[in-house]
C-alpha cells in the first residue's frame, strides 16, 4: 500500500511584529518656548490686575454701604428687643473727616428723656458705656484708597456737608432726630429739629464715597436712605 505524503503546515500564525524606530526623542520645551510662556502669562497678569483691584475696591465700597444699613436697623430692631431708646449718631469729622456713625443706648424707654450727653461722654468703653455699635470707614478701605461718608437731610438737596444728626428709636415704634446745632447743643429730639440745610422731609441721606489717595473718585457714589419710621435700605 502506497502511503500519500501530506504536506506539512505550521499550525500557529506567524505574530506581525511592528517594526519600531530605533530612537525616540523625549518631548520638552526649549527655553525660547518656556520663556514666551512667561512673557504671555506677565502681559495677561499686568492687564488683568488692576480690573481685579477695582473690582475688590467696589466690592469693598458695597460692604461699608451695607455696615450703614445693618447698624440702623440693627439699633430699630434693638430698641423693641431691649425696651430701650437706641440712638444713632452721625459724625463728619469723625475719623479724620472721612465721617463715622455710634449707636448708642438710653437710660430708659424714651428718647426725650434719656440722657444722651451722659450716655455719649460715657464713649465706648466695655465697662462704662453704653455704645452698642460703631463704623469707621477706613476699616473697609483697600490700601491706597479712601472712603467717606457724608450725610444730607432728605430737604436739603445738593448739600452734604450736614456736620453731624441724631435718629433715635424707641420701643414703641416711634422715631425721633435731629441735625447740625440741634446736636452739639444737646437739643431735644423733635418732629421740628433742623439743621442748616432745612427742614427734614422723611429721612436722611448717607453718600458713600470711594476715592484714590488724591481725592479722586474711583467709582458711582453709593447712597442709603434712614427714613423715619421705616428701615435703612440702600438706594444704589
Amino acid at each position: 500500500m502506497q502511503l500519500g505524503v501530506r504536506s506539512l503546515h505550521s499550525a500557529f500564525p506567524v505574530a506581525f511584529r511592528r517594526q519600531l524606530s530605533p530612537s525616540f526623542r523625549s518631548a520638552g520645551f526649549t527655553l525660547v518656548e518656556l520663556l514666551t510662556v512667561v512673557v504671555l502669562i506677565s502681559v495677561m497678569v499686568g492687564l488683568a490686575g488692576p480690573a481685579m483691584l477695582d473690582a475688590f475696591g467696589d466690592s469693598r465700597g458695597r460692604d461699608l454701604a451695607g455696615a450703614i444699613v445693618n447698624l440702623y436697623n440693627g439699633a430699630r430692631a434693638r430698641a423693641t428687643g431691649s425696651g430701650r431708646a437706641q440712638l444713632v449718631r452721625f459724625t463728619l469729622a469723625a475719623n479724620s473727616n472721612q465721617g463715622g456713625l455710634i449707636a448708642y443706648e438710653g437710660n430708659n424707654s424714651s428718647c426725650l428723656a434719656s440722657n444722651w450727653a451722659a450716655v455719649v461722654a460715657a464713649g465706648c468703653d466695655p465697662a462704662t458705656g453704653f455704645c452698642t455699635d460703631q463704623l469707621n470707614p477706613t476699616q473697609f478701605q483697600p490700601a491706597g484708597e479712601r472712603f467717606t461718608i457724608s450725610m444730607r437731610t432728605t430737604g436739603a438737596a445738593g448739600s452734604w456737608a450736614e456736620a453731624a444728626s441724631d435718629i433715635c428709636y424707641e420701643p414703641t415704634g416711634v422715631t425721633f432726630w435731629r441735625a447740625g446745632a440741634s446736636v452739639a447743643g444737646n437739643l431735644l429730639m423733635n418732629s421740628q429739629n433742623g439743621s442748616a440745610g432745612g427742614a427734614l422731609r422723611g429721612g436722611f441721606l448717607i453718600r458713600v464715597q470711594r476715592l484714590d489717595s488724591a481725592s479722586t473718585q474711583l467709582s458711582v457714589d453709593r447712597e442709603i436712605m434712614v427714613p423715619l419710621g421705616a428701615a435703612a435700605r440702600a438706594s444704589q
